[in-house]
């Protein structure tokens, strides 16, 4: 004999989303995120890097449920590069020769050359 049966399961609906950066605020501490929620969510934002120095840093983001329960973490690496001033780039001198090499270096001026073109 085979049996059968269905089973449908609600999920519940997610409440809340938040990120931080490098090291966890605690539950509720982190940047909250505005969106509807459902219990099906795709969320985008832009997450404000202002506060951080350039270098590595780790964007963690979890969410909570209706039911008060906060999802594992998801972590994604980010680099964070602040441009120099467009001043002090004018003030650096072009480069004018560039070349390449595999394996061992030739020496200066002795590696297969590439033509450059000045961008300024």
């Amino acid at each position: 004999m085979i049996a059968g049966c269905s089973v449908f399961a609600q999920l519940p609906n997610i409440t809340e989303l938040e990120y931080f950066f490098d090291s966890d605020p605690g539950f509720g501490n982190g940047t909250s995120v505005s969106f509807t929620p459902d219990s099906n969510i795709v969320v985008t934002f832009d997450a404000d890097f202002s506060g951080l120095p350039d270098g590595y840093h780790s964007l963690l983001v979890r969410v909570k449920d209706e039911n008060g329960n906060w999802s594992l973490v998801y972590a994604d690496e980010i680099y964070k590069f602040t441009p120099p001033d467009p001043t002090v780039l004018e003030q650096l001198p072009d480069i004018v020769d560039l070349e390449y090499f595999f394996d061992n270096d030739p020496g200066f001026g002795n590696g297969v050359s590439i033509d450059v073109t000045s961008v300024r």
